[in-house]
């Protein structure tokens, strides 16, 4: 039997600018809410959206055109509660309705199915002859189904719509030969395209025949013929069909969902844009296993043996160079692994000890470190010359300098000797030692001198690795034409994207590297080490979808509609779009939020000092955690929660916005230290580590009693019967709608126990701040608009501020008050972008937000800036680059509520 034919993708023809009528879009969500019955909701959101819609030309109005013009990335901003998902989904039914494809980029695969679900309903309602589906990656469906058949959502309580489908069989399981292999069938995780018949391990791999009709695929094949396609964020910019398809030009098994989608769209929406945006930040990397102790099935072990076998094709110089980095590199990795199991360099790094995983910018301690071997202090300015002292300690760098410190000789042998092979595993501890005795007198506390040390030896041995990576990107593609093939791996994780993107390596021309270390916490998985290489230019692609990206991929520009209640937030590097707003609703609800102090004191010696939680680290935070949650319901909370009782019942709940799951365990301590009754408590946790809904600890002997929720689940948190709701910020701020009766807001009041200041080592943070900044107007802005120039011209005008920037992070002290001015203004800007959607979660349905700052770190002026301060600083900014009436434009009075704040709180502190 003949296989089937493979699906076509056929490119829909061009639109040069798509128009919708406003009042079309009203009579449609009419004739919905018509024909599927129930409140007739969707008419009543449009009419309000369209009529306090605005353009720099006025108010769009119930009589006003939406023009969509082919090439422009066009933003929508308005608050959270106005309308938005519904304008999308009546978009997309007019869009259908008009023999037009469209495809709504939303933020989960959660959200993919509900819209898509809707959407389907709508089109079926209305009579029109046009299909919807949801478009996901194939190894995630199966845990799609699954979050549905457990959470049983409004819109599909039995889950017969997603199992219908999403849900499949393989007829792998039926050919295994022992109980095992059937058992060992995991969803989503079939080898479709690389079987290979039982103990033949060197037998060619075989793509499995039923691929073209597999239920695991059915997805991409709606995707080809479907009028209206819904996806997420993630799969939209970085999915694979994993399909054969058929285009205008030959047969392909790796189209990626972002050249089908502008392929078959004509419109393309992506709601919260500017978390698609963060996103694409977050993804901007490639990593690679350098070494995992114990083991030599790495990439760079392979290299080694492929070069062998390939050695007489490989040119002589190629051959010379490609042999001392494979056995260097090899040498220094495992030698990293192994001081880290002996102990000789201590784990350090950002992340957590809950996952063992540690994140290193080999760079990133040059300014503390140069600081510490001057012996200056904290409030001593670092020179250009000292840095470049304190770089000519490692080996191929700058070059030593005549009034050196007298210890730097001495620094600079025992570094170099560290990572010569055959010496450097011998003498790391000797090396711990003499550096001890050596840098004594320069620092003397104990503790700094040890910290010190660990960084110079992981600086030394993984900034020398690094070096020897990015050569190595040179040599690769000589080596994959003689047929070593693992160089490619190495070349496409350290050098340009295999994925196709507009600007490969961002405004720095150049990838960002950076290590992780994983030491599993249980001792039970193997130590490694991973390189990372972070490149891409997320801001810029985000900007240019709808003209270079759609072009390249489809041959034709398309219209891309983005939506957000914050997506225009200037200085805020990861959710700031480097776009004007083209229509917006501005936020002016006189009732709409406040925020408040919430001083928290306790007693240190004879003094009463505000209790900080941000600036501390390991059991001290945690303890931190705890006594602030402790204090605060001794002092406030238990008052509040009678306040909300008798003003409004149906909003009791509290949230208390930690930064981390480990810190929202430490409150929900706090509290029942405080005596807070258990039972009133919900913590969210981890979704992997979830009980069952609402499970209550007091079965469990490691739990005090509270109820944990699975961080996914957190809207269900109302029908719980508790007052008290313990959430990582990161999981509340955005997507999450805690609704209680009358489709209100549940949430009373939010409580901020953490100021929440990223860690700017962090490589995705360093990708977000570096990139961002060439587009600020305080960077290099004349130059990016001065039209004389050449692109050559800006695209260098950018790498130089970029990497100025790059350099000023890297050498500033790791304390917040000591980083560059920018930084502090951009980390401001993302708190009150993170508190603007905090404030959206609780006025849902028209309820007043109040939220609390707690960490005496936003408060106290002894220990640096207050929040405050920080917020007059940016206003300042704001108005010196003409972006604050815009501001004010967009978020009315929250962005007045935050002036009054920081007005205040000067006043206070005058």
């Amino acid at each position: 039997m003949a296989e089937p034919a493979a699906p076509v993708v056929r490119t829909s023809p061009p639109a040069d600018e798509i128009l919708i009528p406003a009042h079309e879009l009203i009579e449609l969500a009419g004739k919905i809410d018509a024909a599927r019955g129930g409140a007739g909701y969707r008419a009543r959101y449009v009419t309000k959206l369209c009529q306090r819609l605005r353009t720099a030309d006025g108010v769009v109005s119930v009589d006003g055109i939406l023009g969509l013009p082919a090439g422009e990335t066009r933003l929508l901003n308005a608050p959270t509660g106005i309308g938005k998902s519904v304008i999308m989904e009546v978009v997309a039914c007019w869009m259908a309705a008009h023999e037009l494809v469209v495809t709504i980029v939303v933020p989960t695969n959660a959200d993919v199915l509900k819209l898509a679900r809707a959407v389907e309903q709508d089109l079926d309602a209305l009579g029109v002859d046009a299909s919807a589906t949801a478009l996901m990656s194939p190894s995630a469906v199966f845990e799609a189904v699954r979050k549905v058949v457990r959470t049983r959502p409004a819109w599909d309580p039995n889950g017969d719509w997603t199992m219908d489908r999403l849900g499949y069989g393989c007829a792998l399981a039926a050919a295994a030969e022992t109980e095992g292999s059937v058992d060992g069938w995991t969803p989503g995780e079939e080898p479709c395209t690389s079987l290979q018949p039982t103990g033949e391990e060197t037998a060619p791999r075989r793509a499995c025949p039923w691929r073209a009709t597999c239920g695991k695929f059915r997805l991409a094949r709606a995707a080809v013929d479907a009028s209206v396609i819904v996806t997420s964020h993630a799969n939209f910019h970085s999915g694979r069909l994993h399909l054969p398809v058929r285009d205008e030009h030959a047969l392909t098994d790796r189209m990626t969902v972002e050249e089908l989608v502008f392929r078959r769209s004509h419109l393309v929406v992506i709601d919260e844009i500017d978390a698609f945006q963060n996103n694409v930040v977050s993804q901007a990397a490639r990593g690679l296993v350098l070494d995992r102790r114990g083991s030599t099935s790495t990439p760079l072990h392979e290299l080694e043996a492929e070069y062998v076998r390939a050695a007489g094709r490989i040119n002589r110089e190629v051959e010379s160079s490609v042999r001392d980095m494979v056995h260097h590199s090899k040498f220094l990795a495992s030698l990293y692994t192994a001081a880290l199991y002996f102990g000789t360099i201590g784990v350090e790094g950002t992340a957590g000890a809950a996952t063992g995983r540690y994140w290193l910018v080999p760079r990133r301690w040059d300014g503390l470190l140069t600081a510490q071997l001057y012996g200056l202090t904290e409030h001593e300015p670092l020179t250009p010359e000292m840095v470049s002292g304190f770089r000519s300690l490692f080996p191929g760098e700058e070059p030593p300098q005549a009034d050196e410190p007298a210890e730097f000789a001495a620094v600079r042998e025992i570094l170099a000797t560290v990572t010569e092979v055959g010496s450097g595993a011998t003498r790391l501890q000797d090396s711990r030692e003499r550096l001890d005795e050596l840098l004594t007198e320069r620092i003397r506390d104990e503790q700094a001198r040890a910290k010190a040390i660990n960084r110079l030896l992981q600086r030394a041995i993984l900034d020398r690795l690094r070096q020897h990576l990015r050569h190595f990107v040179f040599d690769a593609p000589h080596l994959a034409a003689a047929g070593v093939p693992a160089a490619r791996e190495i070349a496409e994780t350290f050098g340009p994207y295999s994925r196709w993107r507009a600007l490969p390596n961002g405004p720095l021309g150049r990838l960002l590297f950076a290590f992780s270390h994983h030491v599993d916490p249980t001792g039970r998985l193997p130590i490694r080490l991973n390189a990372a290489a972070f490149g891409g230019d997320p801001h810029v692609y985000t900007t240019t979808l709808a003209d270079i990206t759609a072009l390249c991929r489809a041959g034709t520009r398309r219209a891309v509609l983005g939506l957000s209640a914050t997506a225009f937030f200037p200085h805020a590097p990861h959710h700031h779009v480097h776009l004007e707003p083209h229509w917006w609703v501005t936020d002016d609800d006189p009732q709409g939020v406040q925020i408040l102090p919430a001083y928290v004191n306790e007693q240190i010696g004879d003094e009463r000092a505000l209790l900080r939680v941000s600036g501390t680290e390991g059991a001290r935070r945690q303890e931190a955690l705890r006594r602030l949650a402790e204090l605060l319901w001794r002092t406030r909370l238990e008052q509040e929660l009678r306040r909300l009782a008798d003003e409004d019942p149906d909003r009791h709940l509290v949230l208390l916005a930690t930064t981390s799951y480990d810190g929202a365990r430490a409150a929900a301590e706090g509290l029942v230290r405080a005596g807070a009754n258990p039972r009133r408590i919900c913590l969210a946790v981890r979704p992997q580590d979830a009980p069952d809904i609402g499970d209550i600890g007091a079965d469990r002997p490691d739990q005090a009693g509270w109820r944990e929720l699975a961080a996914d689940r957190l809207e269900e948190a109302p029908g719980l019967g508790v007052d008290v709701l313990i959430a990582p910020l990161a999981r509340v701020q955005r997507g999450v709608n805690i609704i209680g009766a009358g489709d209100r807001s549940a949430l009373g009041s939010i409580w901020l126990l953490v100021r929440p200041v990223p860690i700017i080592d962090e490589p995705t943070e360093l990708v977000a701040h570096v990139n961002a900044h060439p587009l600020a107007p305080d960077a290099n802005d004349d130059v990016l608009r001065d039209l004389e120039h050449r692109p050559a011209d800006v695209l260098d005008a950018r790498k130089q501020a970029a990497g100025h920037y790059f350099e000023q992070i890297v050498t500033s002290l790791p304390y917040f008050r000591t980083m560059p001015r920018g930084v502090q203004l951009s980390v401001t800007a993302e708190i009150m972008n993170g508190i603007v959607q905090l404030v959206g979660r609780a006025r849902r349905g028209g309820t007043p937000a109040t939220i609390y700052l707690a960490d005496g770190a936003m408060l106290d002026p002894s220990g640096g800036p207050t929040f405050g301060t920080l917020v007059r600083r940016l206003r300042d900014h704001w108005e010196q680059t003409g972006q604050l009436l815009r501001m004010r434009e967009l978020y009315g009075t929250t962005l007045a509520e935050f002036f009054r704040y920081a007005d205040d709180e000067a006043k206070l502190l005058a």
